[in-house]
């Protein structure tokens, strides 16, 4: 047994490589890779599935412990990493903030990172973390007050620390962040600031500028969809006295546009929002036209004929489930929050909420993706032309 899992440790550790770079290819295969664990899931697609053969049915009841390591005794409350594996290497978080590096093979700490958190933290949901990220010569991972800090993978040398938010107003960041191409997608509870106080609202812009020489349409979704509009338009999101939350009835405007092959002209979305955007203002340019519109809920779908670019304030790619976790965290975190209307069976949450958009997300997505193969132009370089 003891050989056994000496082997099935020797499997992911890679001691002795040449300390190579994370690169994106490395990340975007991590789900077909039995060398190593590099993305949180093992793979984009989440599912936590490793090839590996060594280890199957027939032999996992032959698993013993190895070694352990401790990340505190219960003061240190709970913990919810992955562990990220690299050259011999696991990269865990724990809580309050903190991130480890231990040799694979003997569970001995190479390094430690604590952050020094500010007085006055307000972590909405524990002191938890879940997860790094890693690519490059770096490690990556959030903070109880709303900080992304990079370290050196080898030394656990600070290489930078930026604020995404601010903890005051009682934003906090727990989730491990997501790598594509070189770029941190993460995020933070920002619906309620106006845009220019986002702190990378600067490098924010930087990236819709790009999309207009390199991208041939880009989707704008939630949040995202007011940001684009607004830097494009200057169309301004305003705050609602209360949260628009539910399953809302809209109305199809445009029904000959190619995104809205096979719609019925009466559907519903889901809406999970604090804020808005007014119908008048987006009227008003000229370049802009709302395909879908709510009268509950007010515009949800607006094409930007302009900049190539549909912006969509509401949720078509909601899983049947997702207003109930939303609704069911706010219950349990003792906040204020309605039942989302005509989502549950006689808006009663003891019922199995029913999916009523499904067959319009699909098409929605698959009319987009087929415009964008019948209209990109042959030569790439054309791109923004």
């Amino acid at each position: 047994m003891k050989r056994f899992a000496f082997t099935l440790a020797a499997t992911l550790a890679t001691t002795g490589m040449a300390h190579a770079q994370v690169t994106e290819e490395m990340l975007l295969n991590d789900a077909t890779s039995t060398a190593d664990v590099l993305t949180n899931g093992m793979g984009r697609d989440l599912q936590r599935h490793s090839p590996l053969d060594i280890l199957n049915r027939d032999n996992v009841d032959n698993l013993v412990p190895a070694w352990a390591f401790s990340l505190g005794g219960e003061k240190q409350r709970g913990q919810e990493t992955q562990p990220i594996i690299y050259d011999g290497i696991m990269y865990i978080t724990g809580s309050y903030s903190r991130l480890y590096a231990i040799d694979v093979k003997t569970g001995q700490e190479l390094w430690q990172y604590d952050a020094r958190l500010p007085e006055g933290i307000l972590p909405c949901c524990d002191v938890v973390n879940r997860g790094a990220a890693i690519y490059g010569d770096n490690v990556y991972f959030g903070t109880l007050d709303a900080r992304i800090v990079a370290l050196n993978r080898m030394t656990g040398d600070v290489v930078w620390n930026k604020k995404i938010a601010d903890y005051r107003a009682g934003y906090s960041y727990t989730a491990a962040p997501l790598i594509v191409d070189g770029l941190i997608i993460t995020g933070a509870p920002i619906e309620h600031l106006p845009f220019q106080d986002v702190t990378y609202w600067q490098e924010l812009e930087q990236v819709f500028a790009w999309t207009q020489t390199h991208v041939h349409s880009t989707f704008g979704v939630c949040w995202g969809g007011m940001a684009m509009i607004n830097h494009f338009h200057g169309v301004q999101k305003h705050l609602l006295d209360h949260k628009a939350f539910g399953c809302f009835r809209h109305t199809v405007t445009a029904p000959a546009s190619p995104y809205l092959r096979g719609f019925s002209d009466d559907i519903v979305v889901p809406v999970s929002r604090w804020t808005e955007m007014k119908q008048s203002e987006i009227d008003a340019r000229p370049a802009l036209h709302t395909l879908i519109t709510s009268a509950e809920s007010g515009p949800c779908l607006v094409e930007d004929t302009e900049h190539r670019a549909l912006y969509v304030f509401n949720h078509f790619e909601y899983d049947s489930g997702t207003l109930k976790q939303e609704y069911d965290r706010d219950v349990a975190e003792g906040t204020p929050i309605n039942v989302p209307c005509n989502y549950y069976p006689h808006d009663d949450p003891a019922n199995a909420p029913q999916n009523r958009w499904r067959s319009h997300a699909h098409l929605l997505y698959g009319n987009w993706i087929n415009e964008i193969y019948q209209t990109t132009k042959y030569d790439l370089n054309e791109i923004g032309t």
